[in-house]
């Protein structure tokens, strides 16, 4: 049972965050379990997917920010590009404050922690579980590099639970695209996990694929507002990293 802190939130983020227009609801897979890959756009993404997406799922989480301890020194770095301000020490006490919040919140949407080194095993092992139950996956996996105005470049990391599910399970993964912007989510036509395919080759591929539709999802609809994954703030703090994201975990170890 949620805790009162819980239901408030609740409460409070449907207010924040009231229900927006889904366009393609018809195309959610409800057969099999599938993994929903949507663009960040800031904290819209997450909040319409864990409020409004009406399957069985649970996303993929930053594991920094479901961890109580180091869960400030993540939120100081990338939440608040701190690095390189005046005043940290109000910096620092401001992450604590958005830490001791924010993780109950996290945790309360059974988020399964994502890792950039060897405990990334875990992370497929609690996908693959998740699937195998029946519950579809939800993950926002753009990176730091820009593909156009509405989308960055998604990591292709990803791609390799589904070859794992079809080692497990014998059945070909379905990814389905999502694009969000303030008001809206557009869900577009799913893609494949082809096992026959050269896996190196089709995890570039479903994953390059993936950008481009939730891309051409975007420049379906003319003139609206679209929120970028990373701000030109984050880029004048760490753009150094760009080329190299494992050095940007390690600050938060």
């Amino acid at each position: 049972m949620k805790n009162l802190y819980i239901k408030l939130i609740d409460i409070i983020s449907s207010i924040i965050f009231p229900k927006p227009k889904i366009i393609g609801e018809d195309k959610l897979n409800t057969e099999e379990p599938a993994i929903y890959v949507c663009n960040h756009a800031t904290a819209l993404g997450p909040a319409y997917t864990t409020k409004y997406l009406k399957v069985n799922h649970r996303p993929w989480i930053i594991g920094y920010a479901l961890d109580k301890e180091k869960a400030p020194n993540y939120i100081f770095h990338d939440f608040l590009h701190a690095k390189g301000k005046k005043c940290k020490w109000f910096y620092k006490i401001l992450s604590h404050i958005i830490a001791f919040l924010l993780v109950p919140i996290l945790k309360s949407y059974r988020g399964i922690p994502v890792y950039h080194d060897q405990r990334m095993m875990s992370t497929y092992r609690e996908s693959l579980k998740s699937l195998e139950s029946n519950e579809n996956l939800v993950i926002f996996p753009e990176s730091p590099k820009k593909y156009s105005k509405y989308v960055f470049e998604f990591q292709n990391g990803f791609v390799d639970v589904a070859r794992l599910y079809y080692k497990n399970t014998g059945k070909e993964l379905k990814f389905v695209p999502i694009y969000i912007y303030p008001k809206t989510m557009i869900i577009g036509d799913a893609l494949q996990y082809d096992h026959t395919k050269d896996f190196k080759e089709q995890r570039k591929e479903l994953a390059h694929n993936l950008t481009v539709t939730v891309d051409e999802l975007a420049k379906s609809v003319p003139n609206h507002k679209n929120l970028p994954f990373l701000t030109q703030d984050w880029f004048d703090k760490y753009g150094e990293y760009v080329d190299n994201m494992s050095n940007y975990w390690k600050q938060f170890e």
